[in-house]
């Protein structure tokens, strides 16, 4: 089993950071709780909470990142809801065990994604999530 422990939380793409920031800050009075670049994903993030849940704001950093190519055929909006589990890597063995495509793994982090193909066209994500320290 995948033993998910929470929602943990929902991820945003977005094209302005900076605007989505303002309006998560002074409309819906959500609180930062951390924010990020990370080269390797091409992207920028920062993650709000917010009514007993975490949002994360993605903002692409590089034209061939994946929130890019999101944009570019979607527009703004959720990217992904991310799941909480105890171990990921048996997560992900389980999953595959099931069929399912695992992708954008991310071992220092814990993380991955199962394909959207394989999920209704919804983006989910799984992982241990220690390494945000919230």
């Amino acid at each position: 089993m995948m033993n998910i422990t929470q929602c943990h939380h929902i991820a945003i793409a977005v094209r302005d950071i900076k605007s989505a920031k303002s309006f998560f800050q002074d409309v819906l009075g959500a609180k930062l709780v951390y924010e990020e670049s990370d080269e390797l994903d091409m992207r920028n993030s920062a993650f709000f909470a917010l009514g007993g849940i975490y949002f994360e704001l993605l903002e692409p950093s590089g034209p061939e990142s994946i929130v890019a190519r999101f944009l570019e055929k979607r527009g703004e909006g959720v990217f992904a809801t991310a799941f909480k589990v105890k171990d990921y890597k048996k997560a992900s063995q389980w999953l595959r065990a099931k069929g399912l495509r695992v992708v954008g793994e991310r071992e220092e982090q814990a993380r991955a994604f199962i394909h959207p193909k394989d999920t209704f066209g919804a983006m989910l994500g799984f992982g241990e999530f220690t390494w945000l320290n919230f």
